[in-house]
């Protein structure tokens, strides 16, 4: 399984692949090569002896008319010594008997192996030529055709086909080992990038010099560094989370012990004055104090439980209560502008996404206020494409330039993304703020499509 692992990488594949190429066209080379080597020795075999043919009728006419026959004789075979494929042998009067004196062909220029010779079977053609001189024959010249000339040449060029195709197939493994350690380099290092990951490191990779991967690295990069604030985040939410939770249960602690404690402290008071006398004007003046006492725990209460859900919420459509509560805010902020556009048919979707949307809200308004300085806030629920776009917008001073987001504006962000929306912070295109979100909403009731109710806007100044 290692091996095969082995095999089915990069590197493996880029070595692979020119392993069984490169020796394929060596030998597809070397065979094109030996297919005509045969008939070409055969043909120079051929070519030679025509031509030490014409060269020894030449020379064998012109031969006696020097003073120093002999001397023509030996500068003649010193000349035919240098013809190529082709040996000459002069023997005088004296030497010549009935047969061939010639049965092996001197040394070729270029040695060859001897089972590379045995490779082509060629003949020795041999041919004699008197030589006379004045009317005497003085001897004869022999003609006798060298094929192992030709063969060392060709034995030389396929040496030199084989070493040079070799040389370069040497040269392409070495590139391709460079490159697919270049490639490989930065994807080892994108591998172990992606386990720090897993491990929660978001240390970011190097600067690759693979321009292919090097948009790679630069994602990657950009995820280890979103990742890495994310988690800081979300850290930071966590505790914050915390924090708020123990200050809530603090403050629903300290107003039951002081105001709740207190009251029902004082109905019993009363219940025990109520018991100790029997005075009927003291009874019903002790009975409508504890009714007082009464309906200060129902006020005491209804702020706690609106507090921590908005009760209008239970028992009125989110655009009605989304409407409450910019009036409220108006009613408390006298010099803000307050805009407020809703469709009434963003009703009718399930109680987590209604309360996601109305925190959404009060987030968005507290923000404008506290931190924007703004002097219109306008709100904006629209339906598009089965989304919910819910957008708050001011005209104060905008986000400052190392803007990041805060403990609501988190929350509010992981609320949105709870219901598979996204939430998306920055300046608006006419200055000031621009909290907007899309989350997935339910389609109308087919009766609200049908009535086809306008969308509605309510404006407070």
């Amino acid at each position: 399984m290692r091996s095969l692992a082995r095999l089915q990488s990069i590197r493996a594949r880029l070595i692979l692949i020119p392993l069984l190429i490169l020796p394929a066209m060596l030998i597809f080379a070397v065979t094109i090569l030996l297919s005509g080597a045969g008939e070409r020795i055969a043909e120079e075999t051929r070519s030679g002896m025509q031509t030490g043919r014409v060269l020894v009728a030449y020379s064998l006419r012109t031969i006696g008319n020097t003073p120093n026959p002999d001397a023509e004789i030996r500068h003649l075979m010193g000349n035919l010594a240098n013809v190529r494929h082709v040996q000459f042998v002069y023997l005088p009067s004296a030497d010549v008997s009935g047969a061939p004196p010639l049965l092996h062909a001197e040394p070729p220029r270029i040695e060859a192996p001897d089972w590379f010779v045995d490779l082509f079977e060629s003949d020795r053609p041999v041919e004699t030529y008197p030589v006379t001189i004045q009317g005497a024959r003085r001897g004869e010249v022999i003609v006798v055709g060298n094929p192992l000339d030709e063969i060392g040449e060709v034995w030389s060029e396929l040496v030199f086909l084989v070493g040079l195709l070799a040389g370069a197939s040497l040269l392409i493994l070495i590139a391709l080992l460079w490159t697919a350690q270049l490639v490989a380099r930065p994807i080892q290092a994108l591998s172990f990038g992606i386990d720090r990951l897993g491990r929660g490191e978001f240390a970011p990779v190097g600067r690759f010099r693979v321009s292919e991967l090097q948009r790679i690295g630069e994602k990657f990069n950009a995820l280890a560094q979103s990742l890495d604030r994310a988690q800081r985040d979300n850290r930071l939410l966590i505790g914050k989370l915390i924090a708020v939770q123990e200050s809530e249960r603090r403050e629903i602690a300290r107003e039951l012990h002081d105001d709740f404690g207190a009251t029902l402290f004082g109905i019993r008071t009363e219940l025990a004055l109520i018991r100790d006398t029997g005075d009927p004007k003291a009874i019903r003046q002790h009975s409508a104090t504890m009714s007082g006492m009464i309906d200060d725990i129902q006020k005491q209460n209804y702020r706690m439980l609106d507090r921590l859900r908005p009760g209008s919420l239970a028992h009125a459509r989110l655009s009605e209560s989304i409407g409450d509560l910019i009036d409220a805010w108006a009613e408390r902020h006298r010099g803000v502008t307050w805009l407020l556009n809703i469709e009434e048919e963003i009703d009718g979707a399930g109680e987590e996404a209604t309360l996601t949307v109305y925190r959404m809200v009060q987030e968005g308004l507290v923000n404008a206020l506290r931190h924007a300085r703004a002097e219109t806030v306008e709100v904006s629920l629209a339906l598009q494409a089965g989304d919910l776009i819910v957008s708050i917008r001011d005209d104060g001073a905008g986000l400052p330039a190392d803007f990041r987001m805060g403990f609501g504006l988190l929350g509010m962000g992981e609320r949105v993304r709870r219901l598979g929306g996204n939430l998306s912070v920055g300046n608006g295109a006419d200055g000031g703020t621009l909290i907007e979100a899309v989350i997935p909403w339910l389609a109308p009731p087919a009766d609200a499509q049908q009535r086809g109710t306008p969308a509605f806007a309510v404006a407070h100044a």
